[in-house]
């Protein structure tokens, strides 16, 4: 009983462990696309002083 009990800890571990670095990588690319968008933006409010 006891083994079953630690084999269900260690495989819940490797859940819970395996989630959180999927949950890391997602702030990674939020940032890269914040940034994507912000000079988007500022690349389009200089625009009209490109082309003039």
């Amino acid at each position: 009983m006891r083994n079953e009990t630690a084999g269900k800890e260690v495989e819940m571990s490797k859940t819970i462990k395996q989630g959180w670095l999927r949950i890391e990588r997602e702030p990674l690319t939020d940032i890269v696309g914040g940034v994507w968008l912000v000079t988007l933006l500022l690349g389009l409010l200089h625009l009209p002083s490109v082309i003039a």
